[in-house]
């Protein structure tokens, strides 16, 4: 029985007129989601059901009523589930749990074994795994997943979310051929540490199906999480399977219906699940198009003109840096401060001059850094160091410098690179000659490049081509933003011409920088202006992909964003 014949008509449609409520402020939680999970992982009323951290019920509600539906008279019979919540065992009370509430425990999944928990193990593992990132992780939480890895001695990256740990762990409950149904954060796709669990998945299942969503379904509970959303079938215990693993985007939760029926029903029309851009909303088709025209139009990567790096550190930013009003209340003189980037935001246009930097100075950001370089120090600069706490100065950031409060490394960056940002990356060259903090990348050429080449460069980096690259290999973040790690800065692909007309660069850039410097900047018109320029000197025709290449970058950062087209009537 295909997915969709599981949910009414009615439903979806309401599902619709939600959207729609939704699209106006009036949030709701997505049950619609449970349900269709469990339509889909539930196939027998004689199955056996894990929900490792059932919360508020939401989904444990949806597997008795898809038991109810296949005939059981003791819907939540064969279900087990857990939870370190107290509160998720008052909103479990109201439900058909007489007789099995043994099968439900008030402890910490990754302390529990199929031997006395679940015995037998189950046909069916789903849910909705934690959240919590590594930073996030309690004391008590970080002790039980020491005692885990002690206990089953598997390898895992550091850094990993606690959602990787339950996955992992419901592995070991779950039964030979069966099915395991999760609802996890973004991080699935973006994260280093998710590899391991990609490789899990291709030899411990048979088939896997991962759908990003651009619709933000959590931002009602006040989280901006993107959501990806994974079935897998045909589990197998020995690692063996060599699965196939199909991957799909899906703008909003009421397209979720058909895409499962078209997965159950040909699974060789989607796209292989590849290392290529797995985070990115570029659509696949996109993204090939993109690389076949790679090999057509000359173009080089970042890294082989130019090394990224993050910028200075200074272990405390509000101490470090104030405005000049701040400052002058502080009784601090301008002689003990000079200027640094400390967010791209602040910075118009495509090169920084000493006179924006003025201009934004005396706007009164907060762009001063405290400068103790001098050889003699005033008394009110001594009374504002001798504020810092003598404790705060024994952290590592500040017993690696020669003197604590002296941030900066004097390495002046040819020009500043945007590497979180909500449209796409932009190059700053840097006039100016001043330095920047950590929010901020800093490039720097490996050799020293005229004038026009940088210019290139910057210009290149505004281009069709370039900024869908960015989208593909860049990282969404749960607010919609896009980070650029400097490694995936480096592997950028820029336009470069073979023949370079330098008066052509240097009008095109200036044009440009005028469009970005409005209030608010027309990056529309600076990217239209890289890309007609770039064109002239490569003398190819490439248009017609240039505007395919344009209309899937303001769908896939329309989906980044969550500015999904729901097309409800």
């Amino acid at each position: 029985m295909l997915v969709e014949e599981n949910l009414q008509f009615e439903e979806i449609q309401t599902l619709k007129r939600e959207e729609r409520r939704r699209s106006l402020g009036a949030f709701y939680t997505p049950s619609f989601l449970s349900k269709l999970l469990c339509s889909w992982a539930i196939r027998d009323k004689n199955q056996v059901v894990l929900e490792p951290s059932f919360g508020g019920c939401t989904f444990l509600e949806e597997i008795s009523s898809r038991f109810l539906m296949l005939g059981s008279n003791s819907p939540l019979k064969n279900v087990y589930g857990c939870d370190i919540d107290k509160n998720a065992f008052l909103k479990l009370e109201s439900l058909e749990i007489v007789g099995c509430e043994n099968n439900f425990l008030e402890k910490d999944f990754l302390l529990l074994e199929h031997a006395s928990f679940c015995e037998g193990k189950a046909d069916v593992v789903i849910g909705n795994p934690p959240y919590i990132g590594n930073s996030q992780i309690g004391p008590d939480q970080r002790k039980a997943l020491e005692t885990w890895k002690s206990i089953y001695g598997f390898e895992i990256d550091a850094r990993s979310s606690l959602w990787v740990y339950f996955f992992i762990h419901s592995l070991s409950f779950l039964k030979e051929g069966g099915r395991l149904a999760f609802v996890l954060p973004g991080s699935f796709l973006s994260a280093d540490y998710s590899k391991k669990v990609h490789a899990i998945l291709k030899s411990n299942f048979s088939n896997c199906l991962i759908v990003s969503l651009a619709e933000r379904i959590f931002i009602s509970e006040g989280a901006e999480e993107r959501t990806v959303i994974l079935l897998a079938d045909g589990f197998k215990e020995d690692a063996l399977c060599n699965g196939m693993l199909k991957f799909a985007h899906a703008p909003t939760l009421s397209c979720l219906p058909e895409l499962f029926s078209s997965w159950e029903i040909d699974k060789s029309v989607f796209y292989d699940f590849d290392n290529v851009g797995l985070g990115s909303f570029v659509e696949r088709s996109a993204t090939k198009k993109f690389f076949d025209l790679s090999l057509r139009i000359p173009n080089i990567v970042l890294g082989s003109l130019a090394k990224v790096s993050i910028g200075i550190v200074t272990g405390d930013t509000k101490f470090f840096i104030k405005s000049l009003s701040d400052w002058r209340e502080l009784g601090v003189s301008e002689d003990f401060l000079k200027f640094v980037v400390p967010k791209i935001r602040g910075i118009t246009g495509l090169n920084l001059t000493k006179a924006q930097v003025q201009s934004l100075v005396n706007s009164d950001l907060r762009c001063l850094l405290l400068n103790t370089e001098k050889e003699n120090l005033s008394t009110d600069v001594l009374l504002y160091l001798n504020r810092y706490p003598l404790e705060k100065r024994e952290l590592a950031t500040y017993t690696k410098r020669s003197i604590w409060h002296q941030p900066d490394d004097h390495k002046i960056p040819d020009g500043f690179f945007t590497f979180l940002t909500h449209n796409g990356p932009r190059l700053v060259l840097n006039d100016a000659r001043v330095n920047c903090t950590n929010s901020v990348h800093r490039m720097f050429f490996k050799s020293k490049v005229d004038v026009v080449t940088s210019k290139l460069v910057a210009l290149s980096m505004l281009s069709t081509f370039t900024q869908v690259h960015a989208e593909i290999i860049g990282r969404p973040c749960g607010s919609g933003a896009l980070k650029l790690e400097p490694k995936d800065a480096l592997q950028l692909k820029i336009l470069y011409p073979e023949t370079i007309d330098a008066s052509l660069v240097k009008s095109a850039f200036k044009n440009a920088h005028r469009e970005l410097s409005k209030n608010p900047p027309d990056e529309g018109a600076a990217r239209k202006i890289a890309d007609e320029a770039l064109a002239i000197m490569i003398g190819e025709d490439y248009q017609r992909e240039i505007k395919s290449l344009d209309l899937a970058l303001q769908v896939a950062r329309d989906h980044r964003k969550g500015n999904v087209e729901l097309s409800l009537q």
